[in-house]
C-alpha cells in the first residue's frame, strides 16, 4: 500500500500522525488532569471540609467540658463562659447542617451511617442542656454546673462527643482509602499514556523506517540504471514496484534507456546497410576497371594492326610508284 502513495503523501502521512499522536498524549493528558482535578475537589469539598466541620463541632464540645471544670476550679470566670456557651449554641447546629449539607451525596458505609444517625438523635438534648448550663453561669451557681457536669454531661459525651470523634475516624480512613484509590487510578493512567506512546513510537519509526527504505532503494537503482546508461551498457533492467515520484523517475529513466537501445540498434543497422552498399560500389569500380583495360588493351592492338596496314598500304604504293 505505501507504494502507491507518493513521497509528498507519505511525508505527510508522517506528519499527520505524529500531530495525532502529539493530540491523543496532550488528550490524555488533560484528561487525566482534568480528573485529577475533579477528584481533588470532590475529596477536598465532600470528605476533608465535613472532617475539619467534624473537628470543629469536637472541639466546641471539649471546650464546654473544659471551662465548666475551670469555672469550678476558679480559673474561667462566669461571664466568659457563658459567652461561650450562647456560641456553641448557635455555633453546633451551623456545623452540623453544613456537615449534612456537604456530605448528602457521600456513600458513608453501614457504620458511619450509625454514628451519623446517632448525633441526629443526639442534637435535641444538647439544646436543652446547654440553656441550662447558661443559666447555671449567668446567676454564677457552682452547685448547679457541678451537677450539670456530673448527671448530664456524660450522656452528651456519650451520645455526641463518641459518635463524632467515631464519624471522625471513618471520615479519615475514607480519606485514605480514596487517596490510595486514586493514586492506583493514576498509575493505571500513568501505564495507560506511557502504552500509547510507545504503540504511537513504534508506528512512527516503522513507517519511518518503510518510507526511507522505499525510497532509498529506489533512489539506489535509478543511480545504477542511469550509471550503466552513461558507460554505454544499455541491457539494464530494472523492476518497478512503485508508483511515486522516485518510481516515475525510474520508469522514465527505463524507457530512455530503451529508447537509446533502439535507437543504437537503429543506426547499426544503417551502418551495416551502408558497410555493403560500400563493398556493392568496390565491386563495381572493380569490375569497371577491368572492362576499361581490357577495352585499353583492344585498342592497343587495334593500332598496332592500324599501323602494320598503313606500313604496308605506303609499301605498296611505294612499289607501284616505280
Amino acid at each position: 500500500m505505501l507504494n502507491n502513495l507518493s513521497i509528498k503523501t507519505r511525508l505527510y502521512l508522517g506528519v499527520g500522525l505524529s500531530l495525532a499522536a502529539m493530540l491523543v498524549l496532550t488528550g490524555v493528558g488533560a484528561y487525566s488532569v482534568q480528573q485529577g482535578s475533579k477528584s481533588l475537589q470532590s475529596v477536598y469539598e465532600n470528605m476533608v471540609v465535613p472532617i475539619s466541620i467534624l473537628k470543629d463541632m469536637d472541639g466546641e464540645l471539649k471546650d464546654v467540658r473544659f471551662r465548666m471544670a475551670g469555672y469550678l476550679t476558679n480559673q474561667m470566670s462566669a461571664v466568659g463562659s457563658m459567652n461561650h456557651v450562647k456560641e456553641v449554641k448557635q455555633k453546633i447546629p451551623e456545623f452540623w447542617t453544613e456537615y449534612r449539607t456537604r456530605t448528602r451525596d457521600n456513600a458513608f458505609d453501614d457504620q458511619a451511617r450509625e454514628q451519623i444517625d446517632k448525633i441526629d438523635g443526639q442534637l435535641a438534648i444538647l439544646a436543652p442542656f446547654l440553656d441550662k448550663l447558661e443559666a447555671a453561669y449567668r446567676l454564677d451557681r457552682k452547685p448547679n454546673v457541678m451537677l450539670l457536669l456530673e448527671d448530664e454531661w456524660p450522656s452528651i459525651h456519650a451520645g455526641l462527643l463518641k459518635p463524632i470523634s467515631g464519624l471522625l475516624q471513618s471520615q479519615q480512613d475514607t480519606v485514605k482509602t480514596t487517596y490510595e484509590s486514586h493514586v492506583a487510578m493514576g498509575r493505571q493512567l500513568l501505564l495507560l499514556v506511557a502504552g500509547v506512546l510507545v504503540a504511537v513510537a513504534a508506528v512512527l519509526v516503522y513507517f519511518g523506517i518503510r518510507t526511507v527504505n522505499a525510497i532509498s532503494r529506489l533512489l539506489d537503482a535509478a543511480v545504477g540504471l542511469a550509471v550503466r546508461i552513461a558507460s554505454g551498457d544499455l541491457t539494464g533492467k530494472v523492476e518497478i514496484r512503485s508508483n511515486d515520484e522516485v518510481g516515475r523517475l525510474l520508469k522514465a529513466l527505463e524507457e530512455m534507456n530503451d529508447k537509446l537501445r533502439n535507437l543504437v540498434s537503429d543506426i547499426r543497422h544503417g551502418a551495416d546497410a551502408v558497410a555493403a552498399g560500400s563493398q556493392e560500389l568496390s565491386s563495381a569500380a572493380e569490375q569497371l576497371s577491368s572492362s576499361a583495360q581490357e577495352q585499353a588493351s583492344s585498342l592497343e592492338e587495334t593500332a598496332a594492326s592500324m599501323e602494320e596496314m598503313t606500313s604496308t598500304v605506303k609499301q605498296n604504293a611505294d612499289n607501284t610508284l616505280r
